[in-house]
């Protein structure tokens, strides 16, 4: 019998300042994209962030209609394939996927939006 587990694509820090990205796929073949916001800080302070967006397709459409909210079903499902994901080998991701993947993991409680 064959069982299929979640897939981690890659997790990785945006070049726009300090957003964290991640996908992977769900049991199903689902894409999921997801995006953390990083909030506007001056050089030498430390970066919080805001809101959290999970799509398909998150870089390309990053609106209020992907935002989810704080203590939500959507964070505790992803907080629960996060837990999943870090048990998994990237497949040809890059070598900071996992490092990027327990930072997201790290920074959703202190977010502000």
């Amino acid at each position: 019998m064959f069982v299929r587990m979640l897939e981690l694509i890659g997790a990785d820090i945006c070049r726009d300042g300090g957003s964290i990205a991640l996908d992977y796929r769900k049991e199903d073949g689902t894409l999921v994209s997801v995006l953390l916001e990083v909030n506007r800080y001056l050089d030498g302070e430390t970066p919080t962030y805001g809101h959290l967006h999970i799509g398909r397709e998150i870089q390309n459409r990053c609106d209020a209609s992907t935002i989810v909210l704080k203590g939500s079903n959507e964070e505790r499902a992803l907080l629960r394939d996060i837990e999943e994901l870090r048990h998994l080998t990237p497949t040809g991701a890059r070598g900071s996927t996992v490092h990027w993947l327990s930072q997201l993991e790290d920074r959703l409680a202190d977010r502000t939006g």
